[in-house]
Parts: C-alpha cells; structure tokens; sequence
C-alpha cells in the first residue's frame, strides 16, 4: 500500500492522547521516493503531509544537533557521507488537541 504510512501515522494518534509526545525516525532526502513498496524516502511534500494532520514538530535531533521548533527548514539535506536513507533525523512531535 503506496499510502500504508499515513494509515500507520493515524493509527499511532489514535494511541496517543492530546498533547501526547512521539518520537518519529524516517529516512529524510531531498525528494519524495518510493523506490520499493516497502521502503520510503521522505522529501518536502510527503513528511509535511505524514506529520501534519495529527501532529505538530516540537523539535528535531540529527548527530547530536537539536533544533527547537515547528520548521522542517534545512531537514532535507543529506550531510556528506551519509546515504539517503540512512539520513533519519529523529523528528519530537506533540499530537494536536482534539
């Protein structure tokens, strides 16, 4: 299912009462892939859509960096060395109010 992890996503919000925290790690790449139906890479028009309907970014953290803040701004760059997917910055989300 090409859309399996946005049915995931929801069912993780139904686990999680209001105001409630999940720590989400996917692969993070410059654009939007599904190079095998089991396999994902998350650019700037699908993680927007993953997280936004429930949640909301607290912060992020990658190699011990944390950025503070609702911006994905600079996450889809892949820093040197690294293969796309193994780029998987770990994303704090705060699930909406109902």
């Amino acid at each position: 299912d090409p859309d399996g992890d946005f049915a995931a996503i929801a069912q993780l919000a139904l686990l999680l009462r209001p105001g409630g925290y999940l720590f989400l790690a996917v692969p993070v790449a410059a654009t939007d892939d599904i190079p095998y139906h089991y396999h994902r890479l998350y650019g700037p028009r699908r993680l927007p859509r993953l997280i936004s309907h429930h949640f909301r970014l607290v912060a992020r953290v990658w190699d011990g960096d944390t950025v503070l803040g609702a911006s994905l701004d600079g996450i889809y760059h892949t820093p040197p060395g690294v293969a796309d997917w193994q780029h998987q910055p770990v994303l704090v989300l705060q699930k909406k109010d109902a």
